[in-house]
């Protein structure tokens, strides 16, 4: 599976994923979700995340199209770099992947930038759908 393909048809993912076609690496981070990296057939990677059967519990209804939808709001913004959305599906999402970088003055500097002009963007109202 490539991203051309992932993108044209993000209801195989799961499927892939559960016959081991895809190379998972597990991330870390985040507290309520499974995270990995997916490499692709064609060497792009996308991030993952997926409710994990040791929670115990039920998947909250839309969790991953509300994160989705979220995060496409900020990417539209154009402000601040956001990852775009690969798949988001009811189990699962996956975004671009994004290459870890090194702290520095000049990132902190352009985070801030960023962050700044991300706010400037606003928004309809608080809470926007």
């Amino acid at each position: 599976m490539d991203l051309a393909y992932l993108r044209a048809h993000p209801e195989h993912l799961p499927t892939f994923l559960t016959h081991q076609r895809i190379r998972e690496t597990p991330v870390s981070g985040g507290d309520s979700c499974v995270a990995a990296r997916l490499t692709l057939d064609d060497g792009h990677s996308v991030f993952a995340k997926t409710w994990p059967e040791r929670a115990h519990r039920p998947l909250p209804a839309g969790l991953f199209a509300s994160e989705a939808a979220g995060l496409r709001w900020l990417r539209a913004a154009d402000a601040v770099p956001v990852p775009e959305v690969v798949v988001a599906l009811p189990e699962l999402l996956a975004l671009d992947w994004v290459e870890p970088g090194e702290p520095s003055a000049e990132a902190a500097e352009r985070f801030g930038r960023e962050l700044a002009a991300m706010h400037r963007a606003g928004a309809v109202a608080f809470g926007a759908e």
